[in-house]
């Protein structure tokens, strides 16, 4: 149909405006033009009558659908929220305590062998607690009291299996690894 559309143009005959009817009443003469294919086609939809035209699909906008939306919302924002657990939050105290012991109370640049220290203090608050955690029971029971150390140590073991099953990273591996140095010590 568009290929015969696009081999005709129609002209306009006003001879013929009174005893045709329909839409199509004025165009009669073939022609080989593809723009006026386009007039034609856009001509042809401006006469029609406002009934016939197509319209975007008009949708009954009913309470039941606003309020499927808005339970489904509530439903998501109403998720059971359970605090933190206060032990696994990161504390000034913490970050002051790896911070002293890695730059020898502020003498130098934060070097130790085992990891990045200085990504660590940047990244302090935001690293997993089991591993910031272990790495403060070491440093306790390094610098502190034995008593203080074993509390370090307590709250990380609950933090790591609170954390259950991980992947394999390096992070973990220094989890265990700074476990490990502390049972053994």
């Amino acid at each position: 149909m568009s290929d015969q559309l696009s081999s005709f143009e129609f002209s306009h005959d006003s001879s013929n405006d009174a005893d045709t009817e329909g839409p199509y009443s004025n165009r009669s003469t073939p022609s080989n033009s593809s723009s006026d294919t386009s007039e034609l086609i856009l001509n042809a939809w401006l006469l029609k009558p406002v009934e016939q035209l197509p319209l975007h699909p008009q949708i009954e906008v009913t309470n039941s659908i606003a309020l499927n939306r808005t339970s489904k919302q509530v439903q998501h924002n109403s998720m059971p929220c359970e605090p933190e657990d206060i032990d696994l939050m990161p504390t000034t105290e913490d970050f002051l305590l790896c911070q002293r012991y890695l730059t020898r109370n502020g003498a130098r640049t934060p070097i130790t062998v085992a990891f990045d220290a200085d990504m660590f203090l940047k990244k302090f608050y935001t690293l997993s607690p089991a591993f910031r955690l272990t790495f403060c029971a070491f440093v306790a029971d390094l610098t502190l009291t034995d008593e203080l150390g074993r509390s370090y140590y307590k709250r990380a073991r609950r933090a790591l299996t609170r954390v259950g099953p991980v992947e394999p990273s390096l992070e973990s591996v220094q989890t265990c690894a700074f476990l490990y140095h502390f049972c053994v010590s």
